[in-house]
């Protein structure tokens, strides 16, 4: 019986050192937070290159047809507020090296604040007809077609913004 308590002991023993064994080294554990930090620095590094490079396709005629839609579809969706987006890119990229905490909610911050300005451009620049024109029987796609060629031409703060002030017009205008 003593014999069996003893076995019993060393198989606790046996499992015990084995749990040990089990669980990660420190050199493991150090391994962890660089290739975090080696990703992190990638991606900050490609998000304000693309920022650079996405003011080079706003700004000028360099990359021909690739620079046209960018800049296309960007003024066409912000409008003027467009020219703002490289510089998210570039924010993004410059938080993220710095300081990796809270960049989600100061992206999405960004976003909204600058998605509100198109909105507030839109509602003081673009100017929609006063007359039968403000109503809830114009076609919707008349009215993304126009806030798009507005935007591309800066009259108007873009699809986005349209899509955001024309609600608060029609409110409004009533």
């Amino acid at each position: 019986m003593a014999s069996s308590k003893q076995n019993n002991k060393n198989v606790k023993t046996k499992t015990a050192q084995k749990k040990q064994t089990v669980q990660p080294s420190v050199k493991e554990e150090q391994k962890k937070p660089v290739n975090t930090k080696v990703r992190n620095f990638f991606i900050s590094v490609c998000l304000i290159l693309f920022g650079m490079f996405y003011i080079l396709f706003l700004c000028t005629n360099l990359f021909g047809v690739v620079g046209e839609v960018f800049q296309k579809v960007t003024l066409g969706l912000f409008g003027i507020i467009g020219y703002l987006i490289p510089f998210v890119f570039i924010y993004a990229g410059i938080q993220l090296k710095a300081n990796e905490t809270l960049l989600k909610h100061r992206i999405i911050i960004t976003v909204v604040f600058l998605v509100l300005l198109a909105a507030l451009y839109n509602v003081i620049v673009f100017r929609a007809q006063i007359d039968e024109d403000i109503t809830f029987n114009r076609k919707f796609t008349d009215l993304i077609q126009q806030l798009f060629s507005d935007g591309i031409n800066i009259k108007s703060g873009g699809v986005i913004g349209g899509l955001v002030s024309e609600p608060l017009i029609l409110l409004c205008a009533n």
